[in-house]
């Protein structure tokens, strides 16, 4: 099993958010080429035709986010971690979504945005990805915490549907 860590917790190398600054000109160019794709994907969806679509060969978990340490300011860090496993050869691209959830009325917010892209995998191979996040101070009182997953699998260039998954919640104080 190899595991691939995003940033080295021993040196304390948290990330706040990679997203920070992005909504700039990529940004955008990026949400005018899905709007794209969606436009031109459309006509064949109404004709009745539906594009070639890799099958699933993987399982992608969230798990719950867990305390890792308090770094040099006196911050909570969390370790979040996703497991990928394969049973067939297969490119994953997933995003995840740091999350604190919020009761009704209110809806969830998201904290941090990562993901891994064009990650290979052979037959029978896991893998672990982890990333560690300082813990976000949104309320009083303590911060609920999760993680929400959208991946798809490509075999051959040809990619699968998206799927989401949600890990557990962690309730931890600031």
């Amino acid at each position: 099993m190899k595991t691939t860590t995003a940033t080295n917790p021993a040196t304390s190398n948290e990330v706040i958010s990679p997203m920070a600054g992005r909504r700039g000109r990529a940004w955008r160019h990026r949400a005018l080429g899905v709007l794209c794709t969606c436009a031109l994907a459309a006509p064949g969806f109404l004709l009745g035709a539906a594009p070639a679509q890799a099958a699933n060969a993987c399982t992608v978990t969230p798990h719950r986010p867990d305390y890792s340490y308090t770094n040099k300011e006196g911050v909570k860090v969390l370790q979040l971690r996703v497991s990928v496993s394969c049973t067939k050869a297969r490119i994953i691209h997933f995003t995840a979504y740091l999350m604190e959830e919020d009761d009704w009325p209110n809806g969830d917010d998201q904290i941090a945005i990562w993901f891994a892209e064009n990650e290979p995998f052979a037959a029978g191979e896991s893998a672990y990805f982890d990333i560690y996040y300082r813990l976000p101070d949104t309320e009083s009182g303590n911060e609920e915490v999760y993680q929400e997953v959208g991946w798809h699998e490509e075999s051959n260039g040809v990619h699968g549907a998206t799927s989401w998954v949600i890990s557990p919640v962690l309730s931890i104080a600031n």
